[in-house]
């Protein structure tokens, strides 16, 4: 298998998940286990592969000139946003009790591999 930026950034991230479950595993079994979610694993399984398309579809236009590049990101971020947003809006009308718990958690999963992937973005994976 060829060794591209893709599966470099496949593998960082994928080790990051990973970190970040056993960090989870222990917030929610231990410190806080009254604020977790039964969602929380779909949740993270979105970020972890909306992410990781959205690198692909990158890494694929890559190929291509600039103009098709800058199309891909915009398109891309456009879609990734999108999917968040309904995502978040279609769970807080369903589960309004949950709502303030499923904000927090939603939000710093966004932040936390929001951060990672601009870290990334500046590595040499």
């Amino acid at each position: 298998m060829k060794n591209t930026p893709f599966i470099k950034f496949l593998r960082s991230i994928s080790l990051y998940a990973i970190l970040l479950i056993i960090v989870s595993a222990f917030l929610f079994g231990f410190i806080i286990p009254q604020y977790y979610l039964r969602i929380f694993p779909v949740l993270f399984l979105l970020f972890y592969s909306v992410n990781s398309a959205f690198s692909y579809l990158i890494e694929v236009s890559a190929e291509k000139r600039n103009m098709v590049v800058i199309r891909s990101f915009l398109l891309g971020w456009t879609i990734k946003f999108l999917i968040y947003v309904l995502f978040l809006i279609i769970y807080v009308l369903i589960n309004r009790e949950n709502a303030v718990n499923f904000l927090i958690q939603f939000t710093s999963l966004y932040v936390v591999f929001f951060g990672f992937r601009n870290y990334l973005s500046h590595q040499k994976f």
